[in-house]
């Protein structure tokens, strides 16, 4: 017994050293995969998004045919049928990127036509 330790307590530096690697690489492996659900995550919600963003677009060009109904009841026409998308879609909706999406394309085609008005 006295042999057992004393060949442990020879190579305490040895086992120390091993088990402060382990720890070390358990750590690291922990983090990696938090990192990657977070990054999964992030991935899945701009992915969602970009899907929910790119249908503003067509919906805005519906609600331009309209021609009996002025630029707020366009705007609420189209973020009511983005909503609606998102849920046909499984899609998280927020109102607030939706909302500024729509008037970014606003402004954008505002610009566009006070150009073209000015060429003519």
């Amino acid at each position: 017994m006295k042999e057992l330790i004393e060949m442990f307590l020879g190579n305490f530096e040895l086992w120390i050293s091993i088990f402060v690697v382990i720890l070390f690489l358990i750590i690291v492996v922990i983090i990696c995969i938090v990192r990657l659900i977070i990054v999964k995550k992030s991935k899945k919600r701009f992915q969602n998004e970009a899907v929910l963003l790119s249908a503003v677009a067509p919906i805005m060009e519906i609600a331009e045919k309209y021609t009996n109904y002025f630029g707020e009841e366009k705007k609420q026409y189209v973020i009511t049928r983005v909503q609606q998308f998102a849920v046909e879609n499984k899609l998280n909706y927020d109102s607030k990127i939706v909302s500024d999406k729509i008037e970014e394309l606003i402004d954008f085609s505002k610009k566009v036509n006070n150009k073209q008005d000015e060429e003519k």
